[in-house]
């Protein structure tokens, strides 16, 4: 009898620390309102395939497209629990997200994904006001994603300052002042519900990167893309519940930093790239028509680029009640020319050369035993 139970001892302290390893072994769910070919819905899927082997089986996730939360519902389906991780598009919470937004509103500032992507990620990290604003909506973040830049994606073809005219174009943000400016109709939609608004003929317009012909399906009803520039969204922002975040090892934070920290390498390279492709071959190849913008538009859009910046301070003041944008827009501007100098020194284009040179300049600065605790 003693000698089985010193065996039966034995087998227990062998194996009471595995069955303590797969009790601690934990699945996240992830949150994204777009479908698994948009590019940006990537970035889940880029972490959820590597999570396990990088957490050593200690964290695995489950992504949901479309389905769990939409992306009018991520901030506060995240705040609630429904998601460990969501994808947020401040844009749609500017009560919530003050800080945040007032960044995203300086989209005319943007020309390239891969350097806005960069400028607004470390802005945020280093913003403790952002940070705050995160956490006081239930949430942590940990990366911020720029697109290609907005153009107009048409049903009819729109070129000139006198084809925009009362027309009925989704766009929001800095894109909705310039579409009031240049005498059209902002109207406000979630991503989700503007493919059926241009089908229907309730939209005549969207405002979106070019790329979104495609991810979004919107070259079905849109044939016709204007080649107008008009800044890149600086706000896909990938965020953690708190509560789940906190309750993570300071080692699977760090590791959690770090695949997101490549997801977004990863995802603005591609994202930027596909942009380009669509508008240099593949609109035309799929009879979608890149047109160019008259001279009198484009000098209208550098007009209101100049006022909307010479009225941007009270803006953040009457839409956000921020005293000091100023020295905020001057901090960003200056991170802007930091990563269009650095991103010059690399092949852009080559993934892993960003995704190192993203790491090192900013996720790999950032505290995990101390971030979002």
């Amino acid at each position: 009898m003693t000698h089985c139970w010193k065996i039966a001892l034995a087998l227990f302290c062998f194996c009471g620390p595995h069955v303590h390893g797969i009790a601690e072994a934990k699945e996240l769910t992830f949150a994204t309102g777009l479908p698994p070919t948009h590019t940006w819905a990537k970035a889940y899927t880029y972490v959820e395939q590597h999570i396990e082997e990088r957490t050593g089986g200690t964290l695995s996730a489950e992504v949901y497209y479309g389905s769990l939360l939409n992306l009018k519902q991520s901030l506060t389906g995240l705040r609630d629990g429904i998601a460990d991780a969501a994808m947020l598009v401040p844009g749609y919470h500017p009560a919530e997200l003050p800080q945040t937004n007032l960044i995203i509103d300086l989209a005319m500032l943007g020309k390239n994904a891969t350097v806005l992507s960069a400028a607004v990620s470390e802005y945020i990290f280093t913003c403790p006001e952002c940070l705050a604003e995160a956490k006081a909506n239930g949430s942590v973040f940990v990366a911020m994603t720029a697109n290609a830049p907005y153009m107009l994606l048409t049903i009819e073809p729109m070129t000139t300052v006198e084809s925009l005219r009362g027309k009925k174009i989704r766009s929001f943000s800095a894109f909705g002042r310039w579409v009031e400016y240049v005498g059209g109709i902002k109207m406000s939609l979630s991503a989700n519900d503007i493919y059926d608004a241009l089908s229907r003929g309730a939209l005549d317009a969207n405002l979106h990167p070019a790329t979104e012909l495609y991810n979004l399906n919107f070259g079905d009803v849109a044939k016709y893309v204007t080649r107008l520039p008009l800044g890149t969204y600086n706000g896909n922002e990938f965020n953690f519940n708190i509560d789940t975040w906190r309750s993570l090892t300071t080692q699977q934070r760090r590791h959690m930093l770090d695949l997101f920290a490549e997801a977004a390498a990863l995802t603005t390279v591609e994202f930027q790239n596909f942009n380009d492709e669509v508008l240099n071959t593949k609109a035309a190849e799929d009879g979608i028509e890149v047109l160019d913008p008259s001279p009198e538009l484009v000098a209208l859009t550098d007009r209101f680029i100049l006022e909307d910046l010479a009225n941007f301070d009270q803006m953040a003041k009457d839409n956000y009640g921020i005293q000091d944008a100023p020295q905020r827009v001057e901090r960003f501007r200056s991170l802007i020319m930091r990563w269009r100098e650095l991103l010059a020194t690399i092949d852009a284009n080559d993934v892993e050369a960003v995704t190192t040179l993203y790491k090192t300049e900013i996720w790999d600065k950032v505290d995990a035993a101390s971030h979002g605790m």
